[in-house]
């Protein structure tokens, strides 16, 4: 056998030839040629659904914004001014009208190529996109670049080292990463990088105002100097775009690691690949073949990351000074300009669209399988009694062919077949073979008395860690601390940390320790609300919506509409224009939980509804809600804690940025991510301490959480890390 007769019978079959078989004439059969003009049936519906995504993006960021209670004319003209100026700046401003002649006057304007001006500066929307977005995208794609370099690198090295300590190593140093947050990582360079070894210049934006600097053209200082060819002014914006891009990469590299090691795994367990592997190929090539099978993951993953970081990269704008799109739209938000902020989310939601038409695009040319063109979709009538019992009854006849758990769990509508088959232990032979009702032996109780101690063992950790959190909390209300977390001291400015102030002191005089103690109370239990309430609004939601109807299907559209738009600012939108007051703030911690909530519950649910016990459920008479509450949802506990544990730490993420950026929790009140701000002026000046000890807290805490998360998905969860 040479080698091209090896290659062509070892080719993956998520990768077929190109030519297609030969039909009796020599041409090609029409298998090719129909999947050819399938895929080219999927991209045009793609293509033809893009105005219409486009005008739904359009008609939701309106509609969103105008709902939200806001009052612009006191923004502009001050809590003093008087109810008859205030009306006459909401007449100046088109406000008084009702709201359909609103959004009749808001598309008019889109069709004439119009998105409104601002309130403030009377700049039209489009001109101020043109001239701060083209520096986000920039940012954005350089740290897609390292995003995705280094996360194929970590993700296929644990892949490759799969149940080796080496895979345990890669797989801590991935936890630790997803643990810190990317403004915090990017106060850690600033400190490192140019406080201690002073190798990249200062965060003063993209480039000096007294070195060599690009002609402006598009406002992005690496495009500029390279379309320009100024090679001073490019080598000088790429040393200022090393930390940024570094900050958002290495953050966004963790996560893609991990679904490239997920990915990869899956490929390697394939039939192709073992195939492959069988008929002794080089691991080389067996490599490649792995990556060709977990390609459109990867594009899949991708496409979300990049999406999430426009937008989502606004702290880290606002830390380097680099003057973008999402630094712009933080300042307008607070002046509550809302032409910018409609204009925002209809730019952000148009290019989330772009983005997943050309990842659909480059998954259906990678594997055509996936556009599913020619695939007829299959209609589950589960809520149908007679189809289900019809299923039932087929099984029944034989039982053989039914397994105790599933008879046990359909006992209303079988209990008189089981009664009929025999004594119990005649049906367990049956079922399970000779030997099955036999007493076990001493040394055979024994090793099951080791399985159940070694389970025991195993959440050892995820209890350590959950009481090192009840820890933290308690200590915030109980402990005595050693000074009052507001108490200053302006003769202990700055103090570096000592036996009398364990942490240091801030640039007021206040315990740093002490702050950072108290701010266990105010996050933690914060969190926990919004953690609380995600799950009771995300786990009915996704029951509702695994009912496989008309309805439901229109509700993950509408999800998948709402996650079009950056979450970061749609939660500081929200916090800003209706009040920081914890009512407001779980709302906001729940825009970033709930629709995951929502689409791992869904999944989970759709999984369990295809199971026979529910069958066997439905063909006994049990209504719906019975069947979801007492046969469904109880069978979802595994992925439901895993994604508890996971929502907890993306609250607390989301409490440290909004309190990073002083929305939400205000000072004087201590908090971890108001704690940050307070110790970024002296950070240059390589005062470290307040900046460092209560980030150390935000990771330890983010960090306990995932491991709990992650010893709930080994031993409880149904993958629902993904």
């Amino acid at each position: 056998m040479n080698e091209s007769s090896v290659e062509s019978q070892s080719r993956p079959a998520s990768v077929p030839d190109a030519s297609g078989p030969a039909g009796p004439d020599g041409t090609q059969s029409a298998g090719p040629r129909r999947a050819r003009r399938g895929l080219g049936r999927y991209m045009l519906r793609r293509l033809l659904f893009l105005p219409v995504g486009i005008f739904l993006v359009i008609t939701g960021a309106f509609v969103l914004i105008s709902l939200i209670p806001s009052n612009p004319a006191v923004a502009i003209a001050g809590n003093t001014a008087t109810p008859q100026a205030l009306h006459a700046i909401d007449v100046r401003l088109g406000l008084t009208s009702p709201l359909p002649v609103r959004y009749a006057r808001y598309l008019d304007g889109i069709v004439h190529g119009s998105l409104g001006r601002s309130y403030y500066t009377g700049h039209s929307v489009l001109s101020d996109i043109g001239a701060y977005l083209p520096s986000t995208v920039e940012l954005v794609l350089l740290s897609l670049i390292v995003t995705v370099v280094l996360g194929v690198i970590l993700g296929w090295l644990s892949a490759r080292a799969e149940g080796t300590p080496s895979s345990v190593v890669l797989r801590s140093i991935v936890g630790l990463t997803q643990s810190v947050p990317d403004f915090l990582l990017g106060l850690a360079l600033i400190l490192v990088l140019f406080s201690f070894l002073h190798v990249v210049p200062g965060p003063i934006g993209q480039t000096s105002p007294l070195g060599p600097a690009p002609r402006n053209i598009t406002g992005a200082a690496l495009f500029d100097s390279a379309i320009t060819l100024n090679g001073p002014a490019f080598g000088a914006a790429l040393r200022y775009a090393i930390m940024p891009v570094l900050a958002l990469g290495i953050i966004g590299s963790a996560y893609f690691a991990r679904a490239t090691r997920s990915a990869l795994i899956r490929a390697y367990r394939s039939r192709e690949v073992e195939f492959a592997r069988a008929l002794g190929l080089p691991r080389r090539r067996i490599e490649w073949y792995a990556l060709q099978q977990a390609l459109p993951s990867l594009l899949t993953y991708a496409g979300l990351l990049c999406t999430a970081m426009i937008g989502g990269d606004a702290i880290v704008e606002q830390v380097f000074s680099w003057n973008g799109y999402g630094q712009f739209i933080l300042g307008r938000i607070t002046q509550i300009d809302l032409p910018e902020i409609e204009g925002f989310a209809v730019v952000t939601g148009t290019i989330t669209l772009l983005v997943f038409l050309l990842v659909d695009v480059a998954i259906a040319l990678v594997d055509p399988r996936t556009s599913l063109a020619a695939r007829p979709r299959r209609r589950v009538a589960w809520l149908r009694p007679e189809s289900a019992r019809h299923r039932f009854a087929a099984r029944l006849r034989d039982p053989r062919r039914t397994h105790p758990s599933e008879a046990s769990a359909g006992a209303d509508a079988g209990v008189e077949a089981s009664a009929r088959a025999g004594s119990a232990d005649e049906l367990l032979t049956e079922w399970l073979g000779p030997g099955a009702t036999r007493r076990p032996s001493p040394a055979e109780r024994a090793e099951a008395l080791a399985r159940r101690s070694h389970r025991h063992q195993v959440y050892l950790v995820p209890c350590l860690a959950v009481a090192v959190l009840v820890g933290l909390i308690l200590a915030a209300y109980l402990a005595p601390l050693p000074y009052r977390p507001n108490s200053v001291d302006v003769n202990a400015v700055l103090a570096a940390p000592s036996r009398t102030h364990w942490f240091g002191t801030d640039s007021l005089g206040r315990d740093v320790f002490s702050r950072t103690i108290a701010a266990a109370g105010v996050d933690l239990p914060l969190a926990l609300g919004g953690v609380l309430a995600s799950l009771l609004v995300g786990t009915c939601i996704g029951l509702l919506a695994s009912t496989r109807s008309r309805w439901s299907e229109a509700l993950m559209r509408c999800l998948d509409m709402f996650q079009a738009f950056p979450l970061l600012i749609l939660a500081i939108v929200i916090v800003v224009l209706t009040g920081d007051h914890t009512g407001t703030l779980i709302v906001a911690i729940m825009l970033f939980v709930v629709p995951a909530f929502i689409r791992i519950v869904r999944n989970e649910a759709l999984l369990v509804r295809e199971r026979r016990f529910i069958e066997a459920a439905v063909a006994g008479g049990c209504p719906p809600s019975r069947v979801t509450v007492r046969h469904i949802l109880p069978n979802l506990t595994g992925p439901i804690l895993v994604q508890t544990s996971l929502a907890a730490s993306t609250a607390i993420l989301a409490v440290a940025g909004l309190s990073f950026l002083g929305i939400g929790i205000r000072p004087p009140t201590a908090s971890w991510g108001g704690l940050l701000p307070q110790g970024y002026e002296n950070i240059v000046t390589g005062q470290w301490w307040p900046v460092v000890f209560p980030g150390l807290a935000i990771v330890v805490v983010v960090w306990l959480l995932n491991t709990i998360a992650d010893y709930l998905d080994a031993h409880l969860g149904r993958g629902a890390r993904g």
